[in-house]
């Protein structure tokens, strides 16, 4: 299928793919809590602005994400770059409008949903496979990210969900809706044919040095090699720059000693007794205060703690059990109770303490300590925080040198490279279309290709290729665009013209074919006029019974049910180019409509499936009523260039 896909690069099977893509960027796009305001816009939803930066995030996201779909098969020359960044603007134009709908609406979703929500999300799993606060707090920090922020935004991409599916899920089928479908799709057809092949045509073409001229001249942009070059470039990642920072066992003890509460499994859990003396009216305060301190005083002298809250504790929840509150953690109980229970040695009576029940006498039973993770279980992942902490500063320097020597110096990279302790690295040749990564990030080509570098010679700007990795470059070698001389190519366009003549050719008969055969000459003598025979192909399905029998191969069959059905119980004849190489003349005799049966069970499985489509229509009809009302301006020419 992958070599399919690069053959028809232009193709149907390619634009599903990026569809379904841009699909899942406009429905579930977390990425967007990452974008920020930018002086460009790439376009206004209602005042509402789009950042150029929020816009090139998303393309090179989908990008990436048709590399990893199609792996080493991936060709940036398969896809349209000007159609791909349309359609990521047209997704996130439409994202706004949904979620302004939402907020017009005032839908919202309950934070607990949003928590559970990003706990299922792998990337913040522990090695347990479960959820864990320390990775989920890394990978916020490693990546940037506000927490807040992202809890938002999963909040957001939930509520736009439930949205789509409240509407594509009111879609129904009506039982005559569904007999319609079901009488076509089990129609039959009643068929006959035979094929021209192109190729039998070629040897009657004759072509003549002007005509390969004259082709050559109006066919000149199939020859041509596309403008390329080469840059020399200095590359800042974060990553391969922590990776070369040293950290002692020293500095990784100190850390973890410092930070222990990051690597708590287990909280310290405490069995804790209370007494209670309410509080429900405020001039009842002292009397209640009063009351305490003179339990407290009993206890002091000698009397069981559990005994005195049998008799005087109004917490009737715990008096039977002598105030028995079983284990509490840290963050459990009231703040002010929470201190106090958490500052007591085994047997130590505290209070009173007002909370806002009233007023507590307490005491510890027994102490659980907190449990945490060893210090050689976390040793890497504290030696690579470090590593992170140390890089950012280093980063952070390096990229306001490198932004202000690129610019001083326009004119080359050696010197700062030499300045910064930095390679100066060369790519391979690439052109707009053909750029192997990481070249092919499309602020790399504008770059490349832009007036001031290619033109004019200056080093790029300081390109931001992700939160972690910044470039610069200028272009080493340029190739211009050239077209390859009729000499070098004459056999490729003696071919392309003869087989285009051949087809001419073909096309004259076929046509000829069709009026014969509906002059009423026989179908079994037309064909044997040109060649070839006659196939009766009997009553034909719209889907073949057995996939792997094909009683008709896809292209005559799609040619064969695109021919409107006979009048007065004629044949029609038709003539179909099925492929690049050959011509069908069709005949149809007889069509005999399916069963339209909707009680079956496959009929209910096509109903729901019939309701899916409607249902996907109708959300994109809604999509388009809001696009309607809204006022959009959009700024395309942004979207061909960088900030």
């Amino acid at each position: 299928m992958l070599q399919a896909i690069r053959d028809r690069a232009q193709g149907l099977i390619v634009w599903i793919i990026v569809g379904l893509i841009i699909i899942t960027f406009a429905l579930f796009g977390l990425s967007s809590y990452l974008t920020g305001g930018g002086k460009a816009v790439v376009a206004t939803v209602n005042g509402t602005e789009i950042p150029q930066s929020r816009f090139l995030r998303e393309y090179q996201n989908m990008r990436e994400r048709l590399q990893q779909m199609l792996g080493d098969n991936y060709r940036p020359e398969m896809f349209d770059e000007t159609r791909m960044k349309r359609q990521v603007l047209e997704s996130l134009i439409r994202r706004e409008l949904i979620n302004q709908a939402l907020q017009d609406d005032g839908f919202h979703v309950a934070f607990p949903l949003a928590a559970r929500a990003i706990h299922e999300i792998p990337a913040f799993h522990g090695p347990d496979g479960k959820f864990s606060a320390e990775v989920y707090k890394q990978v916020m920090r490693v990546q940037g990210m506000d927490p807040d922020l992202f809890v938002l935004q999963v909040a957001r991409d939930i509520a736009e969900q439930h949205l789509q599916d409240g509407i594509q899920q009111s879609a129904f089928v009506t039982d005559r809706a569904l007999a319609d479908v079901l009488r076509l799709e089990g129609q039959q057809r009643e068929a006959g044919y035979f094929l021209l092949p192109v190729a039998r045509y070629q040897d009657k073409v004759k072509l003549s040095d002007e005509e390969i001229a004259a082709w050559y001249e109006k066919n000149k942009q199939r020859f041509q090699i596309p403008e390329a070059v080469q840059l020399a470039y200095i590359e800042l990642d974060l990553d391969k720059l922590a990776g070369h920072i040293q950290i002692s066992d020293e500095e990784i003890r100190a850390h973890y000693e410092q930070y222990r509460d990051n690597y708590l499994e287990a909280p310290e859990r405490r069995h804790v007794r209370h007494i209670l003396i309410p509080v429900t009216d405020p001039a009842e305060d002292a009397k209640a205060k009063a009351e305490i301190e003179a339990l407290a005083e009993r206890i002091r002298k000698g009397e069981k703690f559990a005994d005195v809250a049998r008799e005087a504790s109004q917490d009737l929840l715990t008096r039977e059990k002598g105030g028995d509150l079983g284990e509490i953690t840290p963050g459990s109980m009231d703040p002010a109770f929470d201190k106090l229970a958490f500052s007591l040695k085994p047997g130590e009576l505290g209070g009173p303490v007002r909370t806002r029940f009233g007023y507590h006498l307490i005491l510890v039973d027994s102490v659980t300590p907190a449990k945490y993770r060893p210090l050689k279980a976390v040793r890497e992942q504290i030696r690579k925080e470090l590593q992170m902490q140390q890089a950012e500063k280093q980063f952070n320097d390096l990229v306001a040198r490198l932004n202000d020597l690129s610019f001083e110096i326009p004119d080359t990279l050696e010197p700062v490279a030499e300045e910064l302790g930095l390679p100066l690295q060369k790519s391979p040749w690439i052109t707009r279309d053909n750029a192997p990564p990481p070249f092919d990030n499309p602020r790399i080509l504008s770059a490349a290709f832009s007036d001031e570098v290619l033109r004019e010679g200056r080093n790029s700007e300081l390109l931001e290729l992700t939160d972690t990795r910044v470039m610069v470059l200028r272009v080493a070698n340029h190739r211009p665009a050239t077209v390859r001389p009729l000499d070098e190519v004459r056999v490729q366009v003696e071919k392309a013209l003869r087989q285009e003549k051949a087809r001419e050719l073909a096309t004259k008969d076929a046509e000829a074919a069709v009026l014969a055969l509906q002059a009423g000459t026989p179908p079994e003598a037309v064909a044997k006029q040109y060649g070839q025979v006659w196939v009766a192909a009997g009553l034909v399905p719209r889907k073949p019974a057995d996939p792997k029998k094909h009683d008709l191969e896809p292209a005559l069959r799609q040619a064969l049910f695109a021919i409107p059905r006979p009048l007065d119980d004629k044949p029609a004849f038709v003539s179909e180019m099925i492929d690049a190489a050959r011509f069908a003349v069709l005949g149809l005799f007889r069509v005999v409509d399916g069963q339209a049966d909707t009680t079956s069970p496959e009929a209910d499985a096509r109903r729901r499936q019939l309701q899916s489509v409607l249902g996907s229509a109708g959300f994109n009809a809604w999509l388009d009523w809001l696009e309607s009302q809204a006022d959009i301006t959009r700024h395309l020419e942004l979207t061909e260039t960088e900030e």
